[in-house]
């Protein structure tokens, strides 16, 4: 997706889509087809700054890596969604740099929280040249972005008409919800707060992923099912 927003450059051999107007046509059939086919959308997006700023004990908590976070939180967001008897298996982008981390995360959070053990079933790192549907995660992920650097740091968003078309379905889509997070200094505050009093209200140590971001506010850009 990086690659395919430098509109200066040829889009394709077939279609150059030359140009910031000619780019964002190209590209809205596949959030229309992402619109039509994903039902949930969640995300998580972290102001690396506001989180390197951050007290030593939040960053004591959520981990020495804001990746760390935006994962925890995504998964907490899943979790939301998913019936108490049904499973999530769950397919990452196969990096080298972060995958061995995220799968030690991932254990962490199996061992802490009894919902992940009980509602998510299996843990993937996949290419994303062969699996579409961590090709249309990254092209969401990309908008994503770029909107959060909007929110954080009032960036120029030259591609705000396909995030605003991923939040617009129409009746025959399937997508259904649209949840995301940004992530700065109170937000963080507030999850370290949530943490020490998880720790408190189970003693015993049967925490609940889904109630560590209850501190969070939670922005729904789609239409709620």
């Amino acid at each position: 997706m990086k690659e395919a927003l430098k509109y200066n450059r040829p889009f394709s051999e077939r279609l150059p889509a030359i140009g910031l107007r000619a780019r964002i046509d190209a590209l809205m059939p596949f959030i229309e087809c992402i619109r039509r086919h994903f039902e949930v959308i969640t995300a998580a997006a972290v102001n690396v700054e506001q989180f390197q700023q951050s007290p030593e004990n939040v960053r004591r908590i959520l981990g020495p890596n804001p990746h760390y976070s935006s994962f925890t939180v995504s998964m907490m967001l899943m979790i939301s969604f998913v019936k108490d008897t049904d499973s999530l298996s769950v397919i990452c982008d196969d990096e080298e740099e972060t995958a061995p981390k995220v799968y030690k995360l991932y254990r962490t959070l199996r061992l802490n929280y009894s919902d992940v053990k009980q509602r998510i079933a299996a843990l993937a790192f996949a290419d994303d040249e062969v699996f579409r549907g961590v090709q249309a995660a990254d092209m969401v992920s990309s908008l994503i972005r770029r909107n959060a650097a909007l929110h954080f740091h009032n960036e120029r968003f030259e591609y705000a008409d396909l995030y605003k078309a991923l939040c617009a379905p129409i009746s025959e889509d399937k997508l259904k919800e649209l949840s995301t997070i940004h992530i700065g200094t109170d937000q963080l505050s507030g999850m370290a707060r949530d943490y020490a009093e998880l720790k408190t209200e189970y003693p015993d140590g049967d925490l609940r992923l889904a109630e560590f971001g209850r501190s969070l506010r939670i922005r729904r850009d789609a239409a709620e099912s």
